[in-house]
């Protein structure tokens, strides 16, 4: 217990220290009988190891940009910020702080996407301090140089793909960026948030509910895409018809989706797309689907 304590207080300079000491913390539960199985006796020379040869840290640089690598996979989420910067006259990027955790078991059936985004929700959660305010780029490469990945043996862990399996291409986002200078409201929007400006002016040109939203704080700006965050989700910004439409095409007709209910289908759009009349939408969508007719009538829903 005494060791986990002492390694645990260095936790942040120690690349996925939570799954090297998965099998440590089993053993301090008190219904837990005491013996060091191999796994444990490995997990506990892992630790020290780690600890010993850590990588040379860098102090961060507020002037300079920031990487922070993401990895998600069965078992846990791992992060890693690193900064590029100037060592013995030549660039050098380095390592500011890792943090990882285990995948808590109301997570675990998660989907994919889910525990990739429940890794960057984390990520910004954990690291506000070192980015907040500061220009970041964010890296999600599935491969083993990932400097947030590190395998536990055994079977090599597989990464979740969770941003490349959607329903829809990676055209349809390029389109969303696209569609954003058609309209006033989003086109200001991206304006306001891309460049942190204070102009209240073009902040009070925005329509009552875009300016309410907007003013508190609900709207941000990720990756050339708008995301409106409420208390459970943050999702997409739509206007565009054709893509409200290919949102509602997918949630209702697609062979993966089935016909749902009206409230089962809004409650997952809930966690995808957001515009402002999507509840009537939905519910009008609903009413001039044959199928979907047929089943409320016949269910009474």
């Amino acid at each position: 217990m005494s060791f986990l304590g002492l390694a645990s207080y260095y936790r942040q300079h120690l690349q996925n220290f939570a799954i090297h000491g998965k099998s440590l913390y089993r053993i301090c539960d008190q219904q837990t009988v005491f013996e060091m199985t191999q796994e444990r006796i490995q997990a506990y020379e892992k630790i020290k190891y780690v600890l010993t040869n850590a990588p040379l840290l860098l102090m961060p640089d507020w002037k300079l940009p920031s990487k922070v690598y993401i990895y998600a996979f069965g078992e846990g989420l791992g992060e890693a910020l690193f900064q590029v910067q100037i060592v013995n006259e030549k660039p050098y990027e380095g390592p500011i702080c890792c943090i990882a955790r285990q995948i808590k078991p109301t997570e675990a059936r998660y989907g994919a996407g889910q525990i990739k985004f429940l890794c960057l929700v984390w990520a910004l959660e954990e690291l506000h301090y070192y980015i907040d305010g500061n220009t970041c780029r964010w890296r999600l490469p599935n491969k083993p140089d990932n400097p947030a990945y590190v395998p536990t043996g055994g079977e090599p862990q597989v990464p979740i793909e969770g941003v490349n399996i959607t329903a829809v291409g990676t055209e349809f986002f390029e389109e969303v960026r696209d569609s954003y200078k058609l309209y006033k409201n989003c086109d200001i929007l991206t304006s306001l948030l891309d460049k942190y400006c204070k102009d209240a002016a073009l902040a009070n040109s925005l329509d009552d509910i875009w300016k309410t939203s907007y003013d508190n704080g609900r709207f941000h700006l990720f990756d050339g895409i708008l995301y409106h965050r409420s208390k459970h989700t943050c999702v997409m910004v739509l206007f565009s018809r054709v893509l409200i439409n290919t949102i509602l095409l997918e949630f209702n007709d697609n062979i993966y989706s089935g016909h749902l209910s009206e409230d089962r289908k809004m409650e997952r759009i809930t966690t995808c797309a957001w515009w402002p009349s999507w509840r009537k939408d939905v519910i009008e969508y609903c009413h001039s689907c044959d199928r979907c007719k047929k089943a409320n009538k016949t269910t009474g829903k």
